[in-house]
């Protein structure tokens, strides 16, 4: 028989481990709230946390497993608010595949409730659900692979974070220990596969290393040998007020509140921060501030009705 250790010390251990890993998008999700951009922010995945937090609830509720339900309510509820909040500033295109996830989500459960309540016995529902858990986790993890492929064809493990992937093995390690004692394949499965990933992830971050990527129209950073420079190289700009050469920080745009924003695609674009119809001339007053006397030079343009 199982000891006490196995059965409940373990489990509450992967229960802090999991609700880490789950707000672990918090500052970047209160950032998009205050800047109203999506940044480096991928908010596809926000919508599958809530996902897979409703199948293991689900699970949980046909087993009457009490160990199921704090990090997966506690990520469901912060999937919610994660998706949410991203949705307000995606991309139309990104909108529209955060709403069918979302409503996929709400088809699925409830027909697999209607299914389980008046279609199969608590033996087979459990069984159901099981699955159902199995497959959505599966998903979860298997979403990452994509980006593995992409850090062996480029050799560059700069996208892994090994914090992350460590948090990933510990927990899946808990709760595969935790299914081994209850002998449930529908535990121990999916989170020893998480936990196989996570361990792939620092393999490849220890082969490839984390070499900083140029900025477009630079050179690459990285010196023949293959290792990267201590220090990284600064591009640097002609065009000093006199005639010298000045480094991009040092130029006056790079100083306006825009381009300390999220990284830009372009140095260019770090340099000249504002969109491209902004750059004309505005007859300004000492005292109008900028936005005004733009709104007012756009008015003045337009040709007479």
């Amino acid at each position: 028989m199982p000891s006490a250790v196995l059965l409940n010390v373990v489990p509450a251990f992967g229960n802090v481990l999991a609700s880490l890993m789950l707000i672990s998008p918090v500052p970047a999700v209160l950032k998009l709230r205050a800047t109203g951009k999506l940044g480096d922010l991928n908010p596809l995945p926000l919508p599958l946390t809530a996902y897979n937090a409703m199948g293991w609830l689900a699970y949980g509720i046909a087993t009457s497993n009490a160990y199921l339900f704090p990090s997966n309510f506690i990520g469901f509820v912060a999937g919610i608010f994660f998706t949410l909040t991203a949705h307000s500033a995606a991309p139309r295109q990104t909108q529209d595949r955060i709403m069918g996830i979302m409503l996929l989500g709400s088809v699925h459960f409830i027909t697999m409730s209607i299914i389980a309540l008046f279609g199969l016995t608590r033996v087979a529902a459990e069984r159901m659900w099981g699955t159902n858990a199995i497959v959505i986790l599966m998903v979860y993890y298997i979403v990452p692979l994509s980006s593995m492929y992409d850090i062996i064809r480029r050799k560059n493990a700069i996208s892994i974070y090994p914090p992350l992937a460590i948090g990933a093995i510990a927990n899946g390690g808990l709760w595969t220990v935790y299914g081994f004692a209850l002998r449930d394949i529908n535990l121990w499965l999916p989170n020893l596969f998480g936990a196989v990933i996570g361990v792939i992830q620092l393999i490849l971050r220890g082969v490839y290393g984390a070499v900083p990527e140029p900025l477009p129209g630079l050179p690459n950073p990285a010196v023949p040998g293959g290792t990267s420079p201590k220090a990284p190289i600064k591009p640097v700009v002609k065009g000093g007020p006199d005639g010298s050469v000045e480094a991009p920080e040092q130029h006056p745009s790079a100083k306006h509140p825009a381009a300390k924003e999220s990284r830009r695609s372009s140095i260019l674009m770090l340099l000249n921060p504002y969109h491209h119809a902004s750059h004309e001339d505005v007859e300004k007053g000492p005292d109008l501030p900028l936005s005004i006397a733009a709104t007012a030079s756009a008015t003045s343009k337009k040709p007479p009705i």
